[in-house]
């Protein structure tokens, strides 16, 4: 049996169990996000009282319309291969339609499941590049930054003009505050008309951007400033395509699928081009 439910109380032990046999996070991971994170539902298949299947739907918007997100979607290992998660798809499609919402996001964990939800409408439209920056000469260029604390503000901005997968405010918040828990710092710049803000970790040798939104003619003194902070041996970009994008010599691999609420909308959505998704959950 399916429902849909507001609050997981009575689950929780189930749902934490679950998605240790299902995922790598450790129990404090899984805690502060369901202490923490304002999903919007928990949808699950349950089996003489229990949890069997399950995901969260979270809210967001794309291209300006509502639109949800699916995570920590698994099945209990000795329910899988019954279809169950295939039910809970079609299930959220409906709810997700007959709510207002117009599309339906999520982020395959391997590439085998980029096959799995395209048999469900879900189409891969959103990229995720892969730089490594050349640090030569950056102890002599100059990095004048403007730092600010209000994350939300300057994020908004920076998506508010691109075509994207965003989270609503409340979910955006979490996001920073989870990125933080999981060890994460964000710099965020804002120098009038310049803005940027990057997500990154600093392993005690290199650094990891996980998301960087600027315009392209501050991203190298952003880059500068954490290399004389860290004096890292390398900086590695490893997100969705940053903010006003040119060519370069990233590698590219995919990080996202879509799927309109409204199959009539399928047609449209192979046609997209969507340049940005995120940041998404770790």
């Amino acid at each position: 049996m399916i429902r849909c439910l507001e609050r997981i109380e009575e689950y929780r032990e189930d749902i934490v169990g679950l998605w240790k046999a299902s995922f790598a996070d450790d129990a404090s991971y899984i805690d502060f996000f369901l202490d923490n994170c304002p999903y919007s539902r928990f949808i699950a298949h349950f089996e003489n009282g229990s949890v069997v299947s399950m995901l969260f739907l979270l809210d967001g918007s794309f291209r300006g319309s509502r639109c949800g997100y699916i995570y920590a979607a698994c099945t209990s290992p000795e329910f899988r291969k019954r279809g169950l998660m295939g039910e809970l798809i079609e299930y959220t499609k409906i709810y997700c339609f007959d709510s207002g919402y117009r599309y339906i996001f999520l982020v395959p964990g391997n590439e085998g499941l980029y096959e799995y939800y395209s048999r469900f409408g879900f189409v891969s439209v959103f990229q995720k590049q892969r730089i490594t920056l050349d640090l030569t000469g950056f102890e002599n260029k100059s990095c004048d930054l403007s730092l600010s604390d209000d994350l939300l503000t300057v994020k908004k901005a920076l998506v508010s003009n691109i075509d994207a997968f965003v989270f609503d405010d409340g979910t955006m918040e979490y996001t920073i505050a989870e990125h933080r828990f999981n060890g994460g710092e964000v710099l965020c710049v804002d120098n009038g008309s310049e803005k940027s803000i990057a997500f990154y970790s600093f392993d005690g040798r290199d650094i990891y951007i996980k998301e960087l939104l600027s315009d392209i003619g501050i991203n190298t003194r952003l880059s500068v400033y954490l290399f004389k902070k860290y004096m890292p041996e390398n900086i590695y970009i490893l997100c969705p395509i940053v903010y006003n994008s040119v060519d370069n010599e990233a590698i590219y691999t995919k990080c996202g699928m879509i799927c309109p609420a409204n199959p009539s909308e399928s047609e449209e959505l192979t046609r997209c081009s969507a340049s940005y998704a995120g940041m998404y959950l770790d």
